[in-house]
């Protein structure tokens, strides 16, 4: 019996969405969550659901809810991925959720180049090592691969202007989705192609940007890449 569903992106655009955090209680996941539970529904997600709910209930959202990730997975129109440690126990991680994944649209917000020297760089992304750690079909892009924790809290910067999340996917309803998801709070969905160019995106983050923003604000993390 075969129980995969691919749903179209057309159904979900203009409603509220439910949009689970797999690995949601860091400093990048409530902070999303507090973003988007603006306009949707957030379920915040962890390894220990006692954690998922205790950053729940700190969010000031109301439709915020905290729960083991596997339980958040079948209620969610939309994944973002915050996975953190080491990459082996990220990669055991996804292969854990892989049936409940199949087929999700999925946004990974990691980011691996910190993990590698010089000569890797430009040659791997985190997004493509974790699609093949699932194993299954998925709807993968990309999204907040430079964008500072501290930033997620002021999508409109100093000077009034919209900060940029850049966007990679192959899937281009699953990208016309997700950039007017981000749209909406606040912030300008950058389309920067394929999958693939992610690669580039995340040379953009760390270690890079923490570099920059060291050099250019004494490490306040105010940091922040604009497109003209």
């Amino acid at each position: 019996h075969n129980t995969r569903q691919t749903v179209c992106t057309s159904n979900m655009e203009g409603k509220q969405l439910t949009i689970g955090f797999i690995g949601g209680t860091g400093r990048m996941g409530v902070r999303l969550a507090a973003l988007f539970g603006k306009h949707h529904r957030v379920l915040i997600g962890s390894r220990s659901a006692e954690k998922a709910h205790e950053a729940a209930t700190q969010l000031e959202v109301p439709s915020a809810q905290g729960m083991l990730n596997e339980d958040l997975i079948p209620q969610s129109d939309v994944v973002f991925l915050l996975l953190s440690g080491p990459l082996d126990q990220r990669h055991e991680t996804l292969k854990t959720l892989a049936p409940l994944l199949r087929d999700k649209i999925i946004i990974d917000c990691t980011n691996v180049m910190y993990f590698y020297t010089e000569e890797k760089w430009g040659q791997v992304c985190s997004t493509e090592q974790n699609a093949a750690a699932l194993g299954v079909p998925a709807r993968w892009a990309s999204a907040f691969k430079t964008n500072f924790f501290t930033t997620l809290e002021e999508p409109i910067d100093k000077d009034g202007i919209p900060r940029d999340v850049q966007v990679c996917s192959d899937d281009q309803e699953a990208k016309k989705l997700i950039m007017k998801l981000i749209n909406q709070t606040g912030f300008r969905a950058v389309d920067c192609g394929e999958l693939k160019n992610t690669r580039i995106v995340e040379l953009m983050g760390p270690p890079f940007i923490f570099k920059l923003d060291k050099d250019n604000t004494g490490g306040q993390f105010l940091g922040a890449w604009r497109f003209r």
